[in-house]
This record gives C-alpha cells, structure tokens and sequence, in this order.
C-alpha cells in the first residue's frame, strides 16, 4: 500500500524547485509494526518507524524502508 503510494506520487512528477534536494516531488516512508513482547509501547513504535524513515532519505528519498 506504501509503495503504491510511492509509486502514484513519483508518477505524477510534480515540480519543486525550492527543494535542494531534488527539482520533483517525492515520499518516502518508514514502516514499523507493533510485536508483543519487542515493544514496549507507542513511543518505541513510533521511534522505530521514524529511524526506518530517516535511513530511507539517507538511501536517497523517494522509497520506503521496514523497521
């Protein structure tokens, strides 16, 4: 669902020429899912799904990463 997301907004290519990143629009993702026992709460959560989103903008942006 993530990815096809991804794939819908690259696809429409819309322009940003304030980024200094890049001259289109793009999104990345990080994707975590709660594991009884491996999380303690929503904050732990959330912390790993904002770690897997920063390494997909070190990857390059534009693509979604698990945690």
């Amino acid at each position: 669902m993530i990815e096809a997301a991804r794939a819908e907004i690259a696809a429409l290519a819309l322009p940003h020429e304030a980024s200094p990143t890049g001259k289109v629009v793009t999104f990345s993702a990080g994707i975590a899912t709660y594991s009884e026992g491996q999380d303690q709460g929503p904050a732990q959560l959330i912390a790993r799904a904002d770690s897997a989103l920063y390494r997909a903008k070190d990857l390059g942006r534009n693509r979604s990463v698990s945690a």
